[in-house]
């Protein structure tokens, strides 16, 4: 992400008067770096939701308020799962996401 640079002078009049004041204004590029997101390639996503099931049994280890029902209607698919778990845990979708491939990949390491 990237901020524009400016330098110069404005000029503004002050409110309710004739005066006007000029003043230096200078501001400077700051650059943010976001840290790339380690995430799960599709082949190991493809691979939990072949083996949703048996795999369920895990989800519920991991995160217990999830019930049969939540596990069902996600049925392997990641971006229900994510929403699942953002709704019952009260945490943000960029949070939900990043406990989810912590999650499978952690499953593909054993």
């Amino acid at each position: 992400m990237k901020f524009a640079r400016f330098s110069g002078r404005v000029d503004a009049t002050e409110a309710g008067s004739d005066r006007v004041s000029n003043k230096s204004v200078r501001a400077e590029t700051v650059v943010v770096k976001n840290k790339p997101k380690k995430e799960v390639s599709s082949m190991n996503w493809d691979q939990v939701s072949g083996q949703w099931k048996q795999l369920k049994g895990k989800v519920k280890e991991k995160w217990g308020d999830l019930t049969d029902d939540d596990l069902d209607k996600v049925s392997g698919k990641r971006d229900q799962l994510v929403g699942t778990i953002q709704q019952r845990y009260g945490i943000a979708k960029d949070e939900a996401e990043r406990r989810v491939d912590q999650w499978a990949n952690e499953l593909d390491q054993r």
